[in-house]
Parts: C-alpha cells; structure tokens; sequence
C-alpha cells in the first residue's frame, strides 16, 4: 500500500576531491560488513510465525502460497485480494472523504489486477457497500473526518536482536485528545473476541510504533475495527505493558532468526 510519509534517504552525495587511482590489489578487496547491519523483518511474518510455526515454515522457508497450489480461486486467496482492495478503498475514502463511494469502487475494481477476471464485478460490489457502510458508520465515519489523521502510515520498530516493519492502518487523535490507531479487518468473523487475541501480538506491534510516535501518552488504544460487523474492538497498553511487549517480541525475533540458521 502506498503512503505520503516516504522514508528519509539513507545518506546523501557528498562533493570530494577526485578519486585518486587505486592500487590493483585493493580492488580487490570487499567492504567489510557493517557492524550495524540487523535482521529485518515485516510484522507479518512475525505474527506468522508465533502463531502458526508450521505455515511460517511453508510460505518462507519452501516458499509456497499460504492457498493450495492449484487452486487459482481458493476462498483465502480471494479473501486477501479483496482485503487489499478493500484497505485500498478506505485510504481513498479517508482522503476523499466527500467522494462518492460506489464511484470509488469502480475505479479502484477497474485498476486492480486480479488473477480471475470474474472477480471484478463481485469485488467492486462488494467494495461499493463496504464503503458506504463506513461512510455511515458513526465508528468509521470518526476516523474518515479526522482532518490530523494519518493512513497507511510505515514503521520500523527497533530492537536488540533485529528491525520489525510494518504499515499501519490509521493513525488519529481521540475524543479524549489521545492519539490512537486502527486496524482494519474486512475478512468475516464470527467470534471477534477471539479475533483479539489472535490479533494482539500484531496489535503490540502497532502499538510501539504509536508510542515511538508519540512517547509521553500514558495509554495507547489500539482498536481492531470489523468493516463487515461495523464493529470496533479497542485495547488499550499501558506504558508498561509496552515495555514487555517490546520484551517478548526481541526473544520472539531472537527465535526467528535461530530458526532461520
């Protein structure tokens, strides 16, 4: 997904003199590696990979699609490819928040590139009443007006073992003045209680870039938020819940990367 907040280049072009010549032995040579150099990896994968070492195992280390080879239209594959249409098309709305919505969905439908071209129109409709839902939202409809808030907003959480990635959704202030985020979860789900939990760790993540962002708050809300249920399911981290977060996920990173050895 694309973002406004593009990352700072890592350095820039620095005038020097003209290079003298350089002895043939020297070229030779290879930098060595940088002692500051760390593991990266996305949020996803972590997540993945705490939750389901087995599935992590196929999709990293074999390289398999998390569907079943062969099944072009599997009902996963369909769902991530509509949930990405479907994040896309609130970002439009949260920028355009006057657009017309179905409009909005025909032209995010007819842009997207889908493997199965049947997909099209389904996805568009389905795209078009997901977005009116939110304009009507008084939940959705919050966020979509917040003239502060941020979307599609990319971090990088740092820690002793390696660097986490990831995207975050929405970031706003609160009623309460607080800054806050949101994730969006347009797949169906029957039990959104249990969703939490299996959300949290993703939802920890969120949260330590919003404390980066914002470190003096006494309390993060990161809230889970179901486009087909019009339902939002908020958790709030104390501080101190945060810095065992960060904890747990360093040890999480460290087993990643002795698992990748």
């Amino acid at each position: 997904t694309t973002t406004d907040h593009q990352a700072e280049p890592a350095f820039h072009a620095l005038d020097a003199a003209p290079a003298q010549a350089t002895e043939p032995a020297l070229a030779l040579l290879s930098p060595l590696d940088d002692s500051q150099d760390q593991p990266e990896f996305a949020a996803s994968e972590l997540v993945l990979f705490a939750t389901d070492p087995a599935a992590h195992h196929r999709q990293y280390a074999l390289g398999l699609p998390p569907w079943p080879l062969g099944q072009v239209d599997a009902p996963r594959r369909r769902g991530m490819l509509f949930g990405q249409l479907a994040h896309a098309g609130i970002e439009a709305l949260s920028n355009s928040p006057d657009a017309d919505p179905t409009a909005l969905a025909a032209d995010l439908a007819a842009a997207a590139t889908l493997p199965i071209a049947s997909h099209r129109d389904p996805f568009e409709r389905d795209l078009a009443a997901l977005l009116h839902r939110c304009r009507q939202s008084p939940l959705a409809a919050r966020w979509l007006t917040n003239a502060e808030a941020r979307t599609e907003v990319r971090f990088t959480v740092s820690l002793e073992h390696g660097l986490v990635h990831g995207v975050v959704d929405y970031i706003g202030r609160g009623a309460d003045g607080l800054w806050e985020l949101v994730d969006y979860k347009t797949g169906h789900r029957a039990n959104t209680e249990e969703a939490v939990q299996h959300y949290r760790l993703q939802l920890e993540i969120y949260a330590l870039c919003l404390q980066t962002l914002h470190p003096d708050q006494g309390e993060y809300r990161a809230t889970l938020y179901f486009t087909d249920l019009d339902e939002a399911r908020p958790v709030n981290f104390t501080p101190a819940d945060l810095a065992a977060a960060r904890t747990r996920l360093d040890d999480l990173v460290a087993q990643l990367i002795a698992a990748k050895a």
